[in-house]
């Protein structure tokens, strides 16, 4: 740290800020444009809805687990320059802490009736868009790993443990992007659930109505118009 002013340490603080921010709105472009706005052309039910509040709000918990690991890192930066500091005999810096992370995702495109106002799913282009959820999930968190390799290349100068500290942030971060994830494909209230369920209701309606219908049409060939009474 030696031939490094508090002035330099202070400016960290805001680079730490910007990315950030960056990162809650990389998160919440993605999910918007890969997931809800797919979803909105493909499923309209009140369930819909409730399940994309839901979301919303797993997303916000994001934005403060977001928040939180940037934070660490500033610490992380603060503690290096007290340390600077105390060596030197000069002042320490005030490393500013990190402002709210919004993971603001828009749901006003989900809609509880499609243009004809029926309840309705495309289950095959639903089944689609739930096999990509792992894929979609990989493209955050690779774009996480960007913005924390621009950050410790922002930062490398403070020198022993400041890898480490990066490290540990992409760990938060992408363990905090995975519960969204989880959300959207553990248990039966989930996206992959409700359209699991969805489909196997609506096959075993078409079963039934397919089997009612074969059996008619025997019963009319047979010349057999009994009803078993």
């Amino acid at each position: 740290m030696i031939g490094y002013n508090p002035g330099e340490i202070e400016a960290l603080g805001v680079t730490i800020d910007s990315i950030a921010q960056s990162a809650g709105e990389k998160i919440a472009e993605i999910l918007e444009v890969d997931i809800v706005k797919p979803m909105s052309t493909i499923w309209y039910s009140p369930e819909a809805i409730k399940l994309f509040t839901n979301f919303q709000t797993t997303c916000a918990k994001c934005g403060k687990d977001v928040q939180t690991a940037f934070d660490a890192y500033r610490d992380f930066i603060q503690k290096a320059g007290d340390t600077w500091a105390e060596g030197t005999g000069g002042p320490k810096p005030e490393v500013q802490t990190v402002s709210e992370v919004s993971i603001d995702v828009p749901i006003t495109d989900i809609k509880e009736k499609n243009a004809v106002g029926s309840i309705d799913m495309n289950v095959e282009l639903a089944r689609a868009k739930a096999g990509e959820l792992e894929q979609i999930e990989d493209k955050i968190k690779t774009e996480m790993a960007a913005l924390a390799s621009d950050l410790s290349a922002s930062t490398a100068f403070i020198g022993a443990g400041q890898a480490d500290a990066v490290e540990s942030l992409l760990t938060a971060v992408s363990e905090s992007v995975h519960e969204i994830f989880s959300f959207l494909t553990d248990g039966e209230d989930s996206l992959v659930g409700l359209i699991n369920a969805y489909a196997q209701e609506h096959e075993s309606t078409a079963e039934t109505i397919s089997t009612s219908a074969n059996n008619a049409t025997q019963q009319v060939s047979t010349g057999d118009t009994s009803t078993g009474q």
